[in-house]
């Protein structure tokens, strides 16, 4: 959850996201808080969208990089190299975890410096006499509790790396390229643990007669025409995320006789949901799917990545929404929504409830005061129709990502390179106002949004 607190004159929003988790959906609840004094209604919104960036990609090619969304082998341990002292030192094998089955792939960061991540373990919890003070994969199954009674646990290496400015140099060729200032790994080893990202990155300039950084990342002052003109010292910082499997693992598969028996996890396919989130805000959801020995028939969750980025950049009156934002062609945009997996096609649906039957949107204050509003959709990626800007409504509120590999064939660059082929959807979440018939009730209004994504 964001909470920003600010004065009087402008009073608070606060900005809150959950996942509820199925084997099948996963839905994101998203409330927004507005403050109307007097007769005035103030929407306080959250940090610029470029304030802070989180995302994750699944290069093309081969590693380093390519990452993977599924098929990891739930049962094998890395080559022994299981302790978390192993990975959390410069020993140079250990600098290497990108090269293990657990490569998970790369998330990038643009953000100010000293940014304090948080992995969250977004579900399921495994029982059955885990260590929930760890990270576990959990049985896909129909009948939850034993699927959370099948676990195999984990724990992740964290290798961030900063990628310097490029610019042409005397000779005309580009000169920047990939520094390791972090030298260690850092290990993640249960959920709610943080990690610092010492350095910031980003595009911009340097304040005039203040501390710049040049292409290769040295820092100076910046006098306006020298060299040291960036602002931030990494023009982007990718984050290698690998899972080390242990041997811990525990579930209802009986071997052995009655006088020694043992358990293991049951066969099938198996799930673990990780959230990256930062203090600025910024979140990246991923659906991992894991195997063991796997049936034709048994069930599978998905495996994609999830992103809903916050779009505010400045305070905003009521009286400038019923001004300004009170049609479908001048919306305001609220949020950016991502779909990626390189696996399976997917579709977001946006409601008002999380069963996704209502699309009844409004702010509701604690007295019970409503002020309607509407919600739009325009996709940036995605099928022909939704690239229209249009409203969410009981007939059109679903929304279906695009196979690259398709005619047209398209590609997303990124930093680092082009993403592997697979499934992407990419929209806009847009809000106006009915126009009510009386200014609002003074008070706090609060409007839920629920974003649910699935296979399609």
């Amino acid at each position: 959850m964001l909470n920003l607190n600010f004065n009087r004159e402008v009073d608070s929003i606060a900005f809150m996201a959950k996942t509820l988790v199925s084997t099948q959906k996963i839905r994101f609840k998203t409330n927004l808080i507005v403050t109307a004094l007097m007769t005035w209604m103030f929407l306080v919104l959250p940090l610029p969208i470029y304030s802070s960036a989180l995302a994750y990609q699944y290069l093309s090619g081969t590693n380093p990089g390519s990452g993977n969304l599924e098929g990891f082998d739930i049962t094998r341990t890395d080559s022994g190299y299981n302790t978390v002292g192993f990975w959390n030192n410069t020993d140079p094998n250990s600098k290497k975890a990108w090269e293990k089955t657990g490569y998970i792939g790369r998330l990038h960061y643009s953000g100010e410096p000293n940014s304090v991540f948080t992995v969250l373990n977004a579900g399921p919890t495994a029982t059955n006499g885990a260590n929930t003070n760890s990270f576990n994969w959990t049985l896909t199954s129909n009948n939850s509790n034993l699927g959370t009674q099948n676990w195999s646990e984990y724990f992740l290496v964290i290798t961030p790396k900063g990628l310097t400015h490029q610019e042409k140099g005397p000779d005309g060729k580009m000169r920047g390229g990939t520094q390791d200032p972090f030298m260690n790994n850092l290990v993640i080893s249960s959920p709610n643990q943080t990690f610092t990202i010492p350095r910031g990155a980003g595009e911009g300039e340097a304040t005039v007669n203040g501390i710049g950084y040049n292409y290769a990342g040295v820092s100076g002052v910046y006098d306006g025409a020298n060299e040291f003109r960036y602002k931030y010292q990494y023009r982007l910082i990718f984050i290698d995320v690998t899972m080390i499997h242990t041997n811990n693992n525990y579930g209802t598969l009986k071997s052995g006789g009655w006088f020694n028996p043992s358990y293991k996890p049951e066969k099938g396919y198996y799930e673990t949901l990780l959230n990256f989130v930062d203090n600025a805000g910024s979140s990246v959801l991923l659906s991992l799917r894991g195997k063991n020995n796997p049936g034709n028939k048994d069930p599978q969750n998905l495996a994609a990545f999830f992103d809903v980025e916050q779009a505010f950049t400045s305070t905003v009156s009521y009286s400038t929404l019923e001004t300004n934002h009170t049609s479908l062609a001048h919306a305001l945009e609220v949020a950016t929504i991502r779909y990626i997996s390189h696996v399976e096609a997917g579709k977001i649906t946006i409601a008002s409830n999380a069963a996704a039957t209502e699309w009844d949107f409004k702010f509701v204050s604690s007295s019970g005061s409503v002020i309607p509003h509407r919600l739009a959709y325009q996709g940036t990626i995605g099928k022909a129709d939704e690239l229209q800007r249009q409203e969410i409504t009981s007939q059109k509120h679903t929304f279906k990502s695009v196979d690259s590999t398709k005619n047209p064939k398209f590609t997303i660059p990124t930093p680092l390179g082009d993403l592997a082929d697979g499934h992407f959807l990419e929209g806009k979440v847009y809000l106006y106002l009915d126009l009510p018939d009386n200014p609002p009730i003074p008070g706090v209004y609060r409007t839920t949004i629920y974003i649910i994504f699935e296979k399609q």
